[in-house]
């Protein structure tokens, strides 16, 4: 008996262009149907690190929402040999032109899987300038991601970032992430 030629949507496709394309079609176009976020990280946990040259595409992508998909689901292409790639990713993404690429850098940078050390030394300086972003959602979200390494976070530096706040919610949060400097740098002086 002659076995069935799989179909072509069967057939095993490049990792890396699948990932691509999942992170592309994020948001509906005309042309393809969008992709679901508990179906895209199901898809790319199968993927896993194999699809680690999707992620620097998407990443050169002109379309924000393909960076910002990106950076957000990067962990599902960690692992001890992709880890320095992702951190050359989303430290460049600190900087992208979009607000909301950023917003998702200044969490995930954090939030990798490296030794807490290395945050410290490395990350946390790296995402202190988005204190001052443009956008306020970034301003919050580096607030609330920094607040977990306050023991590095300079004082004067999260104290200028509550006097120069305008916006009512961001200061709550830079009050609180100033309140946590304040608290480490008591427990250091004990």
């Amino acid at each position: 008996m002659a076995s069935k030629a799989p179909k072509p949507d069967e057939q095993k496709a490049d990792p890396a262009e699948r990932v691509f394309d999942l992170l592309c079609r994020r948001r509906p176009r005309d042309d393809q149907p969008g992709v679901g976020w508990v179906q895209l990280a199901k898809e790319l946990g199968e993927i896993g690190p194999s699809g680690l040259d999707g992620y620097v595409r998407a990443m050169a992508c002109p379309y924000w929402a393909a960076r910002k998909t990106a950076v957000s689901l990067m962990r599902f292409c960690e692992s001890p040999e992709t880890v320095e790639t992702l951190v050359v990713l989303m430290t460049r993404a600190l900087s992208d032109s979009h607000k909301k690429v950023r917003r998702s850098a200044a969490e995930d940078l954090l939030g990798l899987d490296v030794p807490e050390e290395r945050k410290r030394r490395e990350f946390v300086p790296r995402v202190l300038p988005l204190l001052d972003d443009a956008s306020k959602r970034v301003r919050l979200m580096a607030a609330w991601s920094l607040r977990r390494f306050a023991e590095v976070v300079p004082l004067a530096t999260a104290a200028r970032s509550v006097v120069n706040e305008t916006d009512p919610k961001v200061r709550h949060f830079k009050d609180r992430l100033l309140g946590s400097v304040l608290d480490a740098g008591e427990r250091a002086a004990q």
